[in-house]
């Protein structure tokens, strides 16, 4: 399979640079940590973009990301007994370890959703791994950095993170709706009714289930609810779409 081989040794190389150019951002350049932070979200999300467009087999790209997982674990830990990752980090509550967990986190909801739509559904539905990281990768990050910049009203509503505001939220609404527009839109041939719609829907149920998650565990629901969301919303809205016509 040289083309999966091909496509694994780009993506383990786009990831160690885009880790690496922004971890020297971060020590070197008076960049504010949520932005680095929330970069991070975006490398990683970008990745999956070419993780199920390059692929050709679904298993190939789980091997990739167990790859990527030994090798930033061994990274971090190399790193962190010489000393020098703390120069570099985002300095997380919880250090070294709070920074794995969140890449093991990021890990399991990609293995999940790829095994899950494309390995079980079938590679026409491979799309839907996109739909719930595009809530998370430039949803959350809109969502984060409005409102720790703009964020004045705090959610007060039961379940919610007290901590979000209201800013936060809508600025997660259209970001996740954009960019999940925008993967219907190249990876489907759904009406325009149908991608605009659905994007609403999913970018409001994506915005509650941000808003409501605490310490990091969106890295988890966000994308993997979002995905499995999204498949009834279209069925039910291909099917509304055909009887109306």
């Amino acid at each position: 399979m040289p083309s999966d081989l091909h496509a694994a040794g780009a993506i383990l190389a786009y990831l160690a640079l885009g880790a690496g150019l922004i971890a020297l951002a971060n020590r070197f350049l008076p960049i504010r940590r949520e932005v680095i932070r929330k970069s991070y979200h975006i490398m990683i999300c970008l990745c999956i973009v070419a993780l199920v467009a390059w692929f050709d087999r679904w298993y190939a790209a789980l091997l990739t990301l167990g790859a990527y997982l030994a090798l930033a674990y061994v990274g971090i830990f190399a790193l962190n007994r010489l000393g020098v990752f703390q120069r570099f980090s985002i300095d997380r509550a919880g250090g070294v370890q709070e920074v794995l967990r969140q890449i093991g986190y990021f890990i399991l909801s990609v293995s999940l959703s790829i095994t899950v739509f494309w390995g079980v559904f079938g590679s026409e539905w491979k799309f839907v791994s996109l739909i719930g990281f595009m809530a998370w990768g430039f949803g959350d990050a809109a969502a984060a950095l409005v409102g720790r910049e703009f964020g004045r009203m705090r959610l007060k509503l039961p379940f919610f993170d007290r901590r979000k505001t209201v800013e936060g939220s809508l600025a997660m609404f259209a970001a996740s709706a954009a960019a999940m527009f925008t993967v219907l839109s190249v990876m489907t041939a759904y009406s325009w009714a149908v991608r605009s719609t659905a994007s609403l829907i999913l970018a409001a149920a994506g915005t509650v289930i941000e808003a409501s998650s605490h310490r990091g565990q969106d890295t988890i629901y966000l994308p993997l609810s979002v995905s499995f969301l999204s498949i009834p919303v279209l069925i039910l809205l291909i099917s509304m779409e055909r009887w109306l016509l």
